[in-house]
């Protein structure tokens, strides 16, 4: 599977009970809606199809959980430890070597390898980048935590004078600015 999905996997999962419970407040919208309390009185089978999108979208939400719980269980326990902490409790990488009296740079190092292990993990149940994009990916809160990687200076900081298009003055005069006519 892609780095890019596991990556936004693991960094959705604080976001789960929070999208969960937005799916619940609409549900109950609609319930109060079919109650007839504005005096516009509706049956609940009005309202069935909508209820259903929203109690299939909690399933897939809980399924999600459940998926990146189980890839946290199955990693060995350095990288278990590090992957709870950071994923599931929401630490920064500062407050997790104080805690685990490790050198910032090792929780870096181990949070960089971590989808290496989630990816064994999610080759091991058959799941790969098909999957998580049928299940995951046309989700509007699933679509910010996936990034892909900045692989060039240009678009990280937007400095266009290292792009290609540069072209170096041929002459000092004219580097210097002095061909003014």
């Amino acid at each position: 599977m892609n780095f890019v999905y596991i990556k936004a996997m693991l960094d959705c999962y604080k976001n789960i009970d929070k999208q969960a419970d937005a799916l619940d407040k609409k549900v109950m919208d609609i319930a109060l809606k079919s109650s007839g309390f504005d005096g516009d009185f509706r049956p609940a089978t009005h309202y069935i199809k909508a209820v259903t999108k929203l109690t299939n979208q909690k399933i897939e939400l809980i399924n999600i959980k459940a998926i990146v719980l189980d890839m946290i269980k199955s990693l060995p326990y350095k990288y278990r430890q590090i992957a709870k902490y950071r994923y599931i409790d929401c630490l920064k990488a500062r407050e997790i070597a104080a805690l685990l009296d490790l050198n910032i740079r090792t929780i870096f190092r181990l949070l960089e390898r971590l989808p290496h292990y989630c990816n064994e993990y999610l080759n091991q149940s058959g799941l790969d980048d098909q999957w998580f994009l049928r299940n995951c990916g046309a989700q509007k809160w699933m679509a910010k935590y996936i990034k892909p990687p900045i692989n060039n200076i240009e678009k990280k900081t937007d400095f266009k004078a290292l792009s290609q298009n540069y072209k170096a003055p041929k002459t000092q005069a004219a580097f210097l600015g002095l061909n003014i006519k």
